[in-house]
């Protein structure tokens, strides 16, 4: 019965981590779209970034992070907790960058920041990861005769 409702729980954060991350990407994407922002040079760059939540068998987290590097310039990847802690830093120049993070229990981090900077014209994309569990026990009592 008790794993039961952990493998219940397990689920129900899951579908709640997808939900949330598809709203922010559609969100992401609204803000965002394609078109770009225009630089002090005046030449548009349409560097974008897209972070997508992937349940692991194990129960452990997987966020892939795609960017869309068409300048080619350098661009860090910044992972943050909820009280602001630095998990991750790192710097590259791939053109087209596909990693996937694998994190601890969701239970652990409770929220997630993923900031995406380009270090040539200094634009952000942020992306922020809540992670709410709850555990809902219906009890019901009925009389038999």
């Amino acid at each position: 019965m008790q794993s039961t409702i952990v493998n219940i729980r397990k689920a129900a954060v899951c579908s709640l981590f997808t939900l949330t991350l598809a709203g922010a990407s559609l969100v992401s994407r609204a803000n965002n779209g394609n078109e770009g922002k225009k630089g002090e040079t005046g030449k548009t760059s349409a560097n974008t970034a897209d972070l997508k939540y992937i349940a692991d068998k194990d129960g452990s987290c997987l966020f892939n992070v795609v960017y869309n590097n068409i300048s080619n310039s350098r661009f860090s990847v910044v992972i943050l907790d909820a009280e602001g802690d630095q998990l991750f830093q790192s710097q590259y120049s791939d053109k087209k960058f596909d990693r996937k993070f694998k994190l601890a229990q969701p239970e652990d981090f409770g929220r997630l920041t993923f900031i995406i900077r380009n270090l040539a014209d200094n634009t952000v994309q942020r992306f922020e990861v809540d992670a709410n569990s709850r555990l809902v026990e219906d009890v019901e009592v009925k009389e038999v005769k």
